[in-house]
């Protein structure tokens, strides 16, 4: 929802407000945005605190109005001076943030007890919860929005101009829209320089973004106003350690003791941070004097979280990484665990993700997880799981460790953990459902349809009790009709088994190697019966099975299995009317198996036998997938090299997110020297960028594009020096409505730096994508699902690379 308030006043402007994802729910607060954001614009403006607010019918708006009851999308407001007091807002009107509940598939297991050694050796510890508070807890409680006794600001002042000023900038903050918060602090400390909540909280916003420079800045006010606050010292010790200038960060931590004291209960954490820092100089008499500070305060206080972390660090960088197994899980299992009933969350719109509000151990969790996903790695799975109870070592705790490392990289470890969690429990629907989903990352389709058939074969009777016809027994029925499967193959596994099933290899039934005139698929897979029961809501289990009948529909269409999805599509279309499905745990699987099911009435059956070439993209790579095209004379067939929730960010260097890892298991099973088009960025477009430059790590969107695009080639040119693949760049398509504005800029950037490339082919047809009558508006004879593109739109890159062939011919002919 967008609303255009315009002022025609002297200077004149119109401001563009999105009410929704900037948190505004009455004329109140919306009248200060538009005040925070015409000041910014015209600093010199004689419009004062006093406006008024008119809809477009000039009936004047009260404060307590709420804004959807007189605006809708694309409405137009207007600001008039007023001749009401200036604005003031109590801190009621602040909005509240929503809860999402979270659920996780295994808890937290407790590690076994164990002794560290570094110079000398600290008490086993007990695996109880810590009582301990984390690091960054206020040393004086103060209201957010609070009045600070401040000389030079006057209470009517502060009431109605900075304090309103300061609950629209929590209200953004608590959105994580730190673009738009950081105005309305560094507007405050224009007007008060030592507010604090603006100055900590600029303090955190540029330091989470890497801008040392405006962090520093931020940080040295604090400390100049407040240098008996450890919050502003702390921020600065932080900032340090991320630059890796340890002598000034040891002065800050130093500082933080001498405000302490000895007897304060968070001295010995920072003393354990010290010690940390003093290692990491890398000198050899300071990291001894760490050693011995941090065998200290470990002896003195087992659950000292700093200490643990100060450990594992030591004995990792010193080799000793079967001892740094034990501290690491002695680490995880003195980590608090999080309350559910006390815990607060916030969905996010933008980036479609939910964060936890209140972890204040949320930096100390993920540097654990790190490092067991660094230490898995290295030693195994085996030294892991070994690290822990016998008793403990359940089902459950491996499908925890397969999520938790998986994140960070360790995806072949992390197979091997939910696999002995699904064959343990072969019933089980989530463990094999993410065994198949960790399958996929390595491009392993043929065990992962080995495994998901298997679990069809032992649950022949699970199903949707609204469809009798719909369960296990019958979406089998439907592949092995269809794969033609031997009877041995069809026994070899029973419901007691905990062996892995064993049968002949599903590539052999790949759709291109079957002979047969090709047979187009009908469009009636996608009617549903008009006389379908009301629907009745799915439980859980049920949602759970369709995940993992649709999960292993996306596997078959991805290695090119098209035979069983016809008839399998036809069975399930019903059961997905009239559902609210991608609001539930399913929606992941559900909008893969919407995108297939919609482009199957494209295909004919069985695929043709021609030379692959190959397109490697996201989900968007589908509407590509299995079409035949013709180059240069020859026939040949599109072959997908699906890399699931890949944006270009995370080909950056330093990245370890799993669908990095996903990215170079795929593309290089293309053979050397293969044609390949690249399809990635419109994730990048759709959440990643905006999201970046909202939480202040892009000045703007323009930079986010040029970052993002620099990674992504640099990636690209790998690839080439080392397969010598012969690459050609697909433009990121404009499907959706709310992006399109973002990939119309982005793939001028990106055509812009590609053509300065000899490496790459810049596939020149994305005008065509849009309306030729309505650039803004996308060319709908290229719609399918509203998020993707059907295969009609493939001539254009048959035309584009044919050209390019042509081109290249004729150059050589003219020398």
């Amino acid at each position: 929802m967008k609303i255009y308030i315009h002022y025609e006043g002297e200077p004149e402007e119109t401001v563009i407000i999105q009410p929704i994802q900037s948190g505004i729910e009455t004329v109140e607060q919306l009248k200060i945005y538009f005040l925070n954001e015409y000041k910014n614009k015209h600093p010199n403006s004689t419009l004062g605190e006093s406006i008024d607010l008119k809809d477009k019918k000039g009936k004047t708006l009260f404060n307590s109005y709420s804004i959807t009851k007189f605006f809708s999308n694309l409405d137009d407001g207007f600001v008039v001076k007023g001749n009401t007091s200036p604005l003031s807002i109590s801190t009621s009107t602040s909005t509240k943030p929503s809860t999402t509940s979270t659920s996780t598939t295994a808890s937290k297991p407790t590690p076994t007890p164990t002794t560290l050694t570094l110079t000398s050796t600290p008490t086993s510890t007990s695996t109880s919860t810590s009582n301990s508070t984390p690091i960054s807890t206020k040393t004086t409680k103060q209201s957010n929005v609070d009045k600070p006794k401040l000389k030079g600001v006057d209470e009517q002042r502060y009431n109605g101009v900075i304090k309103p000023l300061l609950e629209q900038a929590e209200r953004f903050h608590s959105n994580q829209q730190f673009k738009n918060s950081i105005s309305y602090y560094e507007n405050v400390l224009s007007m008060m320089p030592n507010e604090k909540t603006s100055l900590l909280r600029c303090s955190n916003i540029y330091y989470n973004a890497k801008r040392w420079k405006e962090a520093e800045m931020m940080i040295d006010k604090g400390i100049k106003y407040y240098p008996e606050d450890i919050e502003f010292h702390e921020l600065k010790a932080n900032l340090k350690i991320s630059t890796t200038e340890y002598t000034d960060a040891l002065r800050s931590l130093k500082t933080i003791m001498d405000i302490l004291t000895p007897s304060h209960s968070k001295y010995e954490e920072y003393q354990a941070i010290y010690g940390k820092t003093l290692y990491d100089t890398r000198i050899p008499r300071l990291q001894q004097e760490a050693c011995d500070i941090l065998t200290a305060t470990a002896h003195k206080n087992e659950k000292n979280i700093q200490a643990l972390i100060g450990f594992t660090h030591v004995l990792i960088e010193k080799g000793q990484l079967k001892d740094a197994v034990q501290a690491v899980l002695q680490l995880l299992g003195t980590l608090p665990e999080i309350n559910k009933k006390t815990q607060k969350t916030k969905f996010l719109p933008l980036s479609g993700e939910t964060i936890v509000l209140n972890d204040p151990w949320q930096k100390e969790r993920k540097w654990t997880q790190e490092k067991i996903s660094d230490l898995i790695k290295l030693l195994g799975v085996d030294a892991i799981v070994g690290g822990f109870n016998s008793h403990a070592v359940t089902p459950q705790l491996m499908a925890f460790l397969s999520n938790y490392v998986k994140e960070f990289g360790a995806v072949k470890e992390s197979i091997e953990l939910i696999k002995r969690s699904s064959l343990k429990e072969p019933n089980h629907t989530l463990y094999r459902l993410s065994l198949i989903h960790a399958l996929e990352v390595t491009q392993d389709y043929g065990t992962a349809i080995e495994f998901a058939l298997d679990f069809l074969r032992n649950n022949k009777q699970r199903g949707l009790s609204q469809y009798p016809d719909v369960n296990c027994g019958t979406i089998l029925s439907i592949f092995e009709k269809h794969l033609n499967l031997s009877s041995s193959t069809s026994s070899s596994s029973s419901s007691s088994s905990s062996e892995q099933p064993k049968y002949k290899h599903i590539y052999e039934k790949q759709s291109f190697k079957l002979d047969g005139e090709p047979i187009k698929v009908s469009e009636d897979i996608l009617a549903v019966s008009p006389d379908l029961p009301t629907p009745i809501p799915y439980t859980q289990d049920e949602l759970d099975i369709m995940g993992l009948w649709f999960a292993t529909s996306k596997v078959c269409y991805a290695s090119g299995i098209l035979e069983p999805l016809p008839e399998l599509i036809a069975l399930l279309e019903k059961t997905r009317v009239g559902r609210d499905l991608h609001m539930t745990s399913s929606r992941n699987e559900n909008a893969y198996f919407c995108c297939i099911s919609t482009l199957m009435p494209y295909k004919s059956l069985p695929l043709p036998k021609y030379r692959p070439i190959y397109i490697a993209g996201d989900s968007h790579c589908f509407s590509t997938a299995w079409t035949p095209i013709t180059i240069q004379g020859e026939q040949r067939l599109f072959h997908p090299l699906l890399v699931t929730g890949l944006k270009m960010w995370h080909l950056r260097p330093s990245s370890k997110f799993y669908p990095k890892v996903n990215f170079y298991n795929v593309v290089p099973t293309a053979p050397p020297g293969s044609e390949i088009v690249f399809q990635f960025g419109e994730i990048d477009c759709r959440e990643g960028i905006i999201i970046s430059v909202e939480r202040c790590r892009y000045k703007d969107v323009e930079e986010g594009m040029n970052v993002t695009i620099d990674y992504y080639i640099s990636a690209l040119k790998d690839l080439v020096d080392k397969y010598k693949y012969k690459i050609f760049i697909h433009p990121v398509v404009p499907v959706l409505n709310e992006t399109r504005h973002i990939v119309k800029e982005f793939n001028k950037i990106f055509e812009k730096k590609i053509k300065a490339c000899k490496e790459f082919v810049w596939l020149d047809f994305f005008p065509t994508l849009l309306n030729l009558q309505d650039e803004n508006a996308f060319n709908t004879q290229y719609a399918l699902d509203g998020t993707h593109m059907n295969p009609s739109y493939v001539p254009l890159i048959e035309n584009c690379i044919n050209q390019h062939y042509n081109q290249q011919l004729s150059s050589r002919l003219i020398k």
